[in-house]
């Protein structure tokens, strides 16, 4: 795709993406099962786009300074870059999140944490977990009693990180004090109006309460932006440094994790390119360490949600393909020696190790806290099974939509990039190079998700941990961008191809976070207090 080509193309983007969701009143879903609300017009809403835009060309600014070093740059230098990355996608998702008009912007976060209708685990630790051990071995008769809505779907992990964030706030005031101090004006106006109407109900919320909700959104916040860190790792195996960098950045600029953000939906991406990282980091380095690791990752993932068990997949399917598909390859454009798959002891080894992660801490679970984590499992998928027989789906409407929703989700300029990627290493004969491991790992796994019906809406939200995938899949379209070289000769504003690429995503994320609404606060505003 020639310079030209190419900036329509990303041009047609943008304008799709703002045409859809500005410019029409076209149902985002299906009418009478499941659709996304529009966050309503006005003046606030212009100024937030004008403010998110701004923020946005300083993050996209950062990604491209950054690309021009990172190549040259040793291993401390490159560490130094990353941890700056993490940093300037930690300030982008809460700068963006704040220019949205009220109340969907970061004051969502108290309403979407304290009151159980959106995730309940903050909610179940603060009043039914008075001790963690009967909490654990209850857990299982727990979930008999419930039905397929969060707390029955879910494995106790959520429910434990919250009551430790509890247990540590009002163990120290001075510590809730100062997370408090961090909170935006918005944050603070909606702890007030949760702490006065529920005051009117008879339900206390003390400083350590408020100071465990926003503790709980600036970790999550921070875990998304650290999901750079593995998306760089992954892609760098079988890229350039640069190539690496320009992925990693456009992570920050997908909207789904800004569009769902507190739910812990945004929080799953980052362990979930960790455990990927770990794991071929120990096919790479034949290290049983690293296999350790990635079980035990794994293991923490599946303590959280059984979104891992996709997650688990692909790193099967992304093994299986590096092992029996591929033929040697270099392991990067800056390396000539091939990458050899490890022999059958080796493969063994590494699975025994990687089995062990995950099967001994499910043991010591069991040992500490009489929980059988596989019954548990059981009954989630017992519970989710359920789901579909109170609300109405058609499984081939949503076969149709979701991919779109999916698109849209992530934005259409990646989509492109990926695209252009799967194209290239098709024709070019690379498809059974490893660098096709990852695309075409996500492409098997995220076709049988789709047909399965799993996700029959809310695709957009429930595919988050997904996301990542998606965005190193279009590492070989970048290359081709980074590989034109000189590319600051090709544009007339001195811009690279790269840089156009980032800031139409960025575009395309700010109109898209501005514009939906992720949680229904139409509905949302007037919950009650209690359950």
């Amino acid at each position: 795709m020639n310079r030209r080509g190419f900036g329509i193309t990303l041009a047609a983007t943008v304008a799709v993406t703002f045409l859809l969701l500005w410019a029409t009143s076209l149902p985002l879903g299906i009418p009478g099962e499941w659709t996304w609300p529009r966050i309503s017009g006005g003046p606030d809403l212009i100024i937030g786009t004008v403010v998110g835009l701004a923020f946005g060309s300083a993050y996209v600014a950062f990604v491209a300074w950054g690309s021009g070093r990172i190549d040259s740059s040793t291993r401390t230098a490159t560490l130094g870059l990353l941890l700056m990355l993490v940093g300037a996608g930690f300030a982008w998702i809460l700068c963006l999140q704040e220019s949205v008009p009220a109340p969907a912007n970061l004051g969502k976060v108290p309403y979407v944490l304290f009151y159980p209708r959106s995730s309940g685990y903050y909610w179940q630790a603060k009043n039914d977990v008075s001790s963690t051990a009967e909490f654990l071995s209850s857990y299982e008769e727990l979930l008999a009693e419930q039905d397929y809505l969060h707390i029955g779907t879910h494995p106790p992990g959520l429910t434990l990180g919250y009551q430790g964030l509890l247990q540590l706030c009002e163990s120290s005031p001075k510590f809730s004090e100062a997370v408090l101090s961090t909170c935006p004006r918005s944050v603070y106006d909606s702890l007030e109006s949760i702490r006065s109407f529920s005051a009117g109900s008879g339900v206390i919320v003390k400083p350590a309460d408020e100071a465990t909700i926003w503790l709980a959104s600036l970790l999550t916040m921070f875990a998304t932006a650290t999901t750079v860190v593995g998306v760089y790792k992954l892609t760098r195996r079988n890229y350039s440094a640069r190539v690496a960098w320009l992925v990693a950045g456009m992570w920050p600029l997908v909207p789904a994790i800004a569009v769902f953000h507190p739910k812990s939906d945004t929080l799953f991406p980052m362990l979930s390119v960790t455990t990927a990282a770990c794991w071929m980091t120990a096919c790479d380095r034949r290290s049983l360490m690293w296999a350790i690791a990635a079980g035990v990752t794994l293991w923490v993932g599946m303590l959280l949600s059984l979104a891992f068990v996709t997650v688990a997949a692909l790193m099967v399917a992304m093994t299986a393909w590096e092992w029996f598909v591929t033929r040697p390859q270099p392991i990067s454009i800056n390396e000539s020696e091939g990458r050899v798959s490890p022999t059958i002891s080796q493969q063994l080894l590494l699975l025994a190790s990687g089995a062990t992660g995950f099967i001994l801490p499910t043991l010591l679970l069991a040992w500490a806290y009489d929980i059988n984590l596989t019954n548990v499992w059981r009954w989630n998928l017992s519970n989710h099974a359920l789901f579909y027989d109170h609300n109405v789906r058609t499984w081939w409407k949503w076969l149709l939509l979701n991919p779109g929703e999916l698109a849209f989700s992530v934005g259409l300029p990646i989509v492109v990039m990926v695209v252009w990627s799967l194209r290239d290493l098709v024709q070019e004969g690379r498809w059974r190079s490893h660098r096709a491991s990852l695309p075409f790992a996500f492409c098997v796994v995220w076709g049988l998700l789709l047909v399965s019906g799993k996700n029959m809406g809310e695709a957009a939200r429930l595919w988050v941990f997904l996301m990542p995938w998606v965005v190193m899949s279009m590492a070989a379209a970048m290359e081709r961008l980074v590989k034109r070289g000189n590319e600051t000769q090709e544009s007339r504003l001195g811009l690279s191809m790269s840089t156009w690429l980032l800031a139409a995503q960025m575009v395309v994320c700010v109109v898209t976070v501005l514009r939906i609404d992720g949680f229904h606060f139409s509905e949302l505003m007037v919950e009650q207090a209690t359950p």
